[in-house]
């Protein structure tokens, strides 16, 4: 969810019989498709959408949902989650990565500066949503995930940790803030 332009779909694609990456910028899913029609994939599948039409797809879809920097800009996490945990297979497991408000990174601080110079935001203002760990885990319980891991990570680490879940038949948790699985 929140695919961009496809690029981490796009290297995900050999590792799995099939992958959906949506994203709600039509320009965004353009430059996907382009990508895509340079290559000889046939699983892949790009699509305008994001956590308020998820639902589209119907129940127990999916194996895995993962969203990559996409968190900190959904308006209602507490509806996306309940959307995402609907089109989970039992089982199925949700990954997030994102930024940690405590924590928050250099491009934001300076994104967020810029941001209010220019009069977009005010002084206590910010463009984006993130939250922290001590947040994230109720909004997760509250959409009946059950937390196995929430903790700060490098992203370079997670994205191993990703590709290797994809990899082997033992499923690993994701995600700076971790992974949740649904219960069954």
């Amino acid at each position: 969810m929140g695919c961009g332009t496809g690029r981490l779909t796009l290297k995900l694609a050999g590792k799995v019989d099939h992958i959906v990456g949506i994203d709600p910028s039509p320009q965004r899913i353009e430059v996907a498709h382009r990508k895509l029609t340079k290559m000889d994939l046939g699983n892949v599948v790009f699509e305008l959408g994001s956590s308020d039409d998820i639902g589209r797809y119907g129940e127990d879809i999916f194996d895995i949902v993962y969203l990559n920097a996409v968190f900190h800009w959904i308006n209602d996490e507490e509806e996306a989650l309940d959307n995402i945990y609907q089109v989970l297979k039992p089982g199925g497991k949700l990954g997030i990565c994102t930024g940690d408000k405590d924590h928050p990174f250099t491009e934001k601080v300076i994104s967020n500066e810029v941001l209010r110079r220019a009069g977009i935001i005010d002084e206590d203002g910010d463009f984006s949503a993130p939250v922290n760990t001590v947040e994230l885990d109720p909004l997760l319980r509250k959409s009946s995930f059950r937390v196995i891991e929430i903790k700060r990570k490098k992203i370079q680490d997670i994205l191993i940790r990703l590709l290797s879940a994809w990899n082997t038949s033992k499923r690993v948790p994701l995600g700076i803030f971790g992974a949740t699985f649904r219960y069954q």
